[in-house]
């Protein structure tokens, strides 16, 4: 409920206490009870009346004036149950149920970490968990981390912050992923050189921005749209005969070509020998 909406609702209720008060008064004149027709009185009566005390200490002996208790008492239940339960206390309570977590699962260590949420990490996430490789979501959007806080361990708050990176068990995690906008990156990567030298893959939509990213502190820089971009192309391309694919022409009959080696790869710290028809290279993992 916002500012204005609870000013708005307040001086609503402000404005039948008193007229409520102004009616207690009036018929308190008719019945002449003298001694309570003050305005002191009528406040007090209302707001016993209207939040359903019912003290009894003051009371109507004529029938408009019981009819008009009954009036007030069940205006007081209407304003309970149709406007302060759904419009505040109700909230309150969703709040303190659906709140999202703050704070990393205890005792996750060798993890790693991703800041930003959205489809493609939804597949990351699904990888990791195949690899038993711990992982942790670190989400700015209050609503985007409780929906998600259930299926995949998440932190709800700025991934930039300190505090955040601390309770996110940063000094801990093998790696740290950002997947947000540039600019909000930029700001984390930042953040996280202060206080840790770890390893950080920056996701940017364009490479053109990754010179500003390498400054600010970022490991490497991925581009997921250039990759799968180069890999259309690739299938798209007619296949030429002695030609690796993304291969490079250094000299004469010299090509350059990169293979990923991934962790767990029986070729990890091997030397590896490469030969074709027109040339021999060494190749050898880091």
């Amino acid at each position: 409920m916002g500012l204005r909406n609870t000013l708005k609702f307040g001086s609503r209720i402000l404005l039948l206490v008193a007229i409520y008060s102004i009616i207690f008064m009036v018929i308190m004149n008719h019945e002449h009870q003298d001694q309570n027709v003050r305005f002191v009185n009528a406040i007090y009566w209302v707001m016993i009346t209207i939040t359903t005390l019912g003290y009894g200490d003051i009371v109507f002996y004529s029938p408009i004036g019981r009819l008009f208790s009954v009036l007030v008492a069940l205006s007081g239940v209407a304003i309970l149950w149709a406007v302060v339960m759904p419009l505040i206390i109700t909230p309150r309570l969703e709040h303190l149920v659906w709140a999202a977590p703050s704070s990393a699962p205890k005792k996750i260590q060798d993890h790693i970490i991703i800041s930003g949420y959205n489809h493609m990490v939804d597949s990351l996430t699904k990888r990791l968990s195949d690899l038993n490789i711990p992982f942790l979501i670190i989400e700015r959007d209050e609503l985007t981390a409780k929906s998600i806080y259930k299926r995949f361990p998440t932190i709800w708050g700025d991934p930039s912050g300190r505090e955040v990176l601390l309770r996110a068990n940063l000094h801990s995690a093998r790696l740290f992923i950002t997947n947000e906008k540039d600019e909000l990156d930029a700001e984390v990567i930042l953040s996280i050189r202060e206080i840790s030298d770890i390893e950080i893959i920056e996701l940017v939509s364009d490479l053109t921005s990754s010179r500003f990213l390498s400054y600010a502190g970022a490991s490497r820089i991925i581009s997921p749209k250039t990759m799968l971009g180069t890999f259309l192309a690739q299938i798209a391309s007619p296949p030429k005969d002695d030609v690796f694919p993304g291969a490079i022409q250094l000299f004469g009959d010299l090509m350059l070509a990169e293979l990923p080696i991934y962790p767990g790869s029986e070729l990890k710290t091997r030397n590896l020998t490469i030969e074709s028809a027109k040339t021999t290279s060494v190749a050898s993992t880091l």
